[in-house]
């Protein structure tokens, strides 16, 4: 699903590389992809349930009366108008839950099996913790702990922040903004799971609502036409390893640097791919591979496609989108990457209260 050519409309550089050397990154992206579909098929069967039930919509979910056990379906109570300004108008997300007891690895195995990079974490069916890809790189990978023996309730995130149903919206991502959450429970109580938010989702829903919208475009959204150029400036340079390291010094420098990407570059510092945490989560954790043997060439996602700088931060976020990826490979006119953009990344940027330019209008159209 990576394909080059000229810079198209959706943002995409293309024609970068030989027809040769095109095919050859095809074949490499396409074994790429037909490895993850059979890791996570074999995690299906274990896990048990199909990948459409765990994968469903909210609205098929909500009306499923078959959904597996361990994903908790979002509320549907109260009516539109009068959750549309709360949290639920932010229609949380489905949210999968695990006990405490079970291993790092057995989570990531779950976790990768409806394409998830969180869960909630129960003792005694309430909810005691949260995590994250993120946090499985960070705190065992990165540290040489073996994910088989290590519990969860040693990695994740104890007694989490957490949002009410009647909680205002605006304020709800506010907070996920000030305290760079990408994730907040819903709940009721600690035994009672409404869903769970997701920055990025809240956002494209927002946005989608109101694209058509030139006003808030250029107001509420006025942060959407930043380019990824003035992106790339204000940003650290973007972290790079090479093809050949070992996943462990990857997940170390993610660690370090508190990132959940980096570029990958072969010996002669081109850059041939892209590793992100929840690779690291699926390829190597849950597909019970040795992260100190395992090399970054082996599991990273190969020849990614690049944007140009001239890109908005709007056109970017509608790319990863619609190709439901996290990260992107930024480019200059000759080809040559110079940063490394996430969607985390930019949905802070719009809605950081001092880069919009109508606050009381963003507020608005989030909680409208």
């Amino acid at each position: 699903f990576w394909r080059f050519s000229n810079v198209s409309p959706a943002g995409l550089i293309k024609g970068m590389e030989s027809p040769t050397s095109v095919k050859s990154s095809s074949k490499s992206r396409i074994r790429r992809t037909r490895k993850d579909a059979q890791i996570r098929k074999a995690l299906i069967h274990e896990v048990g349930g199909s990948a459409m039930n765990l994968l469903g919509d909210r609205k098929s979910v909500a009306t499923d009366s078959r959904r597996p056990s361990g994903i908790r379906k979002p509320s549907q109570r109260g009516t539109s108008s009068s959750v549309s300004r709360t949290v639920m108008g932010l229609r949380p997300g489905k949210a999968m839950t695990i006990p405490c007891t079970i291993s790092v690895q057995e989570a990531a195995r779950k976790m990768g099996s409806i394409r998830t990079d969180s869960a909630l974490v129960l003792l005694n069916g309430e909810v005691c913790g949260i995590i994250t890809d993120s946090d499985i790189v960070r705190r065992v990978v990165s540290q040489g702990k073996k994910a088989s023996s290590t519990p969860v309730s040693v990695v994740m995130t104890p007694d989490p922040m957490s949002l009410k149903p009647t909680d205002p919206a605006y304020d709800a991502l506010a907070t996920m903004v000030e305290r760079h959450f990408r994730h907040m429970p819903v709940l009721r109580n600690k035994s009672s799971i409404v869903g769970l938010l997701d920055i990025n989702r809240c956002l494209a829903d927002a946005i989608k609502r109101n694209e058509n919208n030139a006003e808030l475009m250029k107001g509420a959204f006025s942060a959407l036409n930043i380019t990824l150029e003035q992106v790339c400036n204000m940003s650290e340079e973007a972290l790079f390893v090479y093809d050949r390291d070992p996943v462990i010094e990857a997940a170390k420098i993610m660690a370090q640097k508190r990132k959940n990407g980096v570029l990958v570059k072969d010996n002669n510092k081109q850059v041939v791919g892209i590793l992100t945490s929840k690779d690291i989560s699926l390829r190597v954790v849950a597909a019970r591979l040795m992260p100190h043997s395992t090399t970054v060439a082996r599991v990273m996602t190969p020849h990614p496609d690049t944007v140009p700088t001239t890109l908005t931060v709007g056109g970017a976020l509608k790319q990863m989108r619609s190709k439901r990826y996290l990260h992107l490979p930024v480019a200059d006119e000759s080809g040559h990457v110079i940063g490394l953009v996430d969607a985390l990344q930019l949905c802070y940027i719009v809605l950081k209260p001092e880069i919009a330019d109508d606050q009381d209008g963003l507020r608005g159209v989030l909680e409208g």
